[in-house]
């Protein structure tokens, strides 16, 4: 019997006088054993104990050292659910900006989801898909393959493995995006999309329904905004002519996911300030909130 468990373990019975353990029957051994290593609860048979029930509580004794190694292993903070730094706000406001910069300081993936609008926006364009007809727009998103990709620590919506960048910022695509951001099945399937960007850690994501739609649940919510004849200088200063007073009134009052200031939000007016600036009002509100493990 103690042959048997000390090849389970790799470990001598003087080592965890504590701890016992049945040897498993023959015919369960092979199925059961998913390394050499893996160590088992004596608990009708042997069930492995794995990282994927974190909750779970070993059948061993409290004081063991195995059970600090196990525990070192599941709480780690790699283990612990990402953070999700949602910026919002109105057009030319800074939030592509401030959330690169905000991603680049803080070392999170930073998340345009705006650009992903506009993939879509290029996608119907390229496939002479009416943008005007809500249900052919929403029956795209079902229709055309992509992935997503992080690359330089930064998320990327691929179509076929390709990704666009010069052709979703044409002024062609630009005018095509709120037409395409106004229909539900696109922003549902947007959602999910945006959602499951956790997949590559903590985030920094900005758009305009983050904090109030895709992330309600984080404590991290900024609403970005200055007046508008400072965001009409900035567009201009970018070789942009846009109507941002009619762009911000069909933004807040589309009937699906309008702009809005998310519920507990930290609102900055960055009308006289600069980039840097607000980025590091931004950090010093995030650091102040975060555990002082994950800081």
């Amino acid at each position: 019997m103690i042959i048997g468990w000390q090849c389970v373990l790799g470990c001598s019975a003087s080592k965890y006088p504590a701890l016992k353990f049945r040897t498993p029957p023959a015919s369960k051994k092979r199925s059961q054993t998913s390394s050499p290593n893996s160590p088992y609860l004596p608990r009708k048979g042997w069930v492995p104990l794995s990282s994927t029930v974190p909750r779970a509580k070993p059948y061993l004794q409290p004081n063991s050292s195995l059970i600090n190694r196990i525990q070192r292993r599941i709480f780690t903070p790699q283990n612990m659910s990402p953070i999700v730094i949602a910026i919002d706000g109105t057009s030319a406001s800074g939030k592509s900006t401030n959330a690169k910069l905000v991603s680049k300081s803080l070392g999170y993936t930073y998340v345009d989801t705006g650009a992903m609008y506009r993939t879509l926006a290029w996608y119907c364009l390229k496939e002479k898909i009416d943008i005007h007809d809500p249900k052919k727009v929403g029956a795209a998103c079902r229709k055309w393959k992509t992935t997503l990709a992080c690359v330089e620590a930064q998320v990327r919506l691929l179509v076929d493995g390709y990704y666009p960048t010069k052709e979703i910022r044409t002024a062609e695509t630009s005018a095509a995006v709120p037409h395409i951001a106004a229909v539900p099945k696109v922003r549902d399937w947007m959602k999910q999309q945006q959602r499951s960007c956790t997949q590559f850690g903590n985030l920094v994501m900005e758009g305009r329904d983050i904090g109030s739609v895709v992330f309600p649940e984080t404590d991290f919510k900024f609403y970005l905004d200055a007046t508008l004849a400072e965001r009409e200088r900035r567009r201009l200063a970018e070789g942009v002519d846009e109507n941002l007073a009619e762009r911000d009134h069909r933004d807040s009052q589309r009937a699906t996911a309008p702009l809005m200031i998310p519920l507990g939000a930290i609102v900055i007016n960055n009308s006289g300030l600069t980039a840097e600036e607000t980025t590091r009002q931004i950090v010093t509100q995030i650091r102040q909130r975060l555990p002082t493990s994950r800081a």
